[in-house]
């Protein structure tokens, strides 16, 4: 920052005096004046490739979330319904996400949904036992989840009687279908929780 150039009172109050006179149209404006063009200091250090390298990509990308992709059809049943129907506020308790899951005491044969935890290890065990070991038992678990989802999905779907079947062809009910959850299925995000 340039060095400040003390100046008088009366200086200041003479600029001043011509800036309002310029303002007002009394003077004409001053020619502007070039200020020399400052160098911008360049970049130090490493340039920084624009490609990167493919291990610099895959090691990223293992850092990606993944959830579950939903069909279509679900998709479009979804945004007519929700683009129709009016939703009360506030949300009652049975209309709730996973109300009847645990009311119906199903838990006792099914499970409970849970985080996936590490297994056991030994300071004997080299990382990539370590790692094949949670593998494992990363996918058990996202099976049991997965499982358990669709077995919730199933029991919420209405079973339509034979007379049933014609008036809904006719005339379907606006009811959301039930969703899946969305959680993470990425065993690298996982463990960085």
């Amino acid at each position: 920052m340039p060095r400040r150039i003390p100046n008088s009172g009366k200086q200041k109050k003479e600029r001043q005096q011509i800036k309002r006179a310029i303002k007002r149209g009394d003077l004409p404006p001053p020619e502007p004046t070039k200020k020399p063009s400052r160098k911008r200091p360049r970049p130090t250090g490493k340039a920084i490739v624009q490609g990167g390298s493919d291990a610099a990509i895959v090691s990223a990308r293992k850092l990606q979330s993944a959830f579950i992709k939903l069909p279509p059809k679900f998709l479009e049943e979804t945004k007519a319904i929700a683009s129709t129907v009016p939703l009360s506020r506030p949300i009652s308790y049975e209309v709730a996400s996973f109300h009847d899951f645990a009311a119906n005491n199903q838990t006792a044969n099914q499970g409970t949904l849970s985080c996936p935890k590490r297994p056991k290890w030994r300071f004997d065990m080299s990382k990539k036992e370590v790692e094949h070991n949670e593998e494992g038992v990363f996918e058990k678990w996202l099976a049991q989840t997965d499982a358990m989802i669709e077995q919730w999905q199933k029991s919420r779907e209405p079973v339509p009687s034979s007379s049933e079947e014609m008036e809904e062809r006719y005339d379907p009910p606006l009811v959301a279908p039930p969703s899946p959850t969305y959680f993470e299925r990425n065993i690298e995000v996982w463990r960085q929780f």
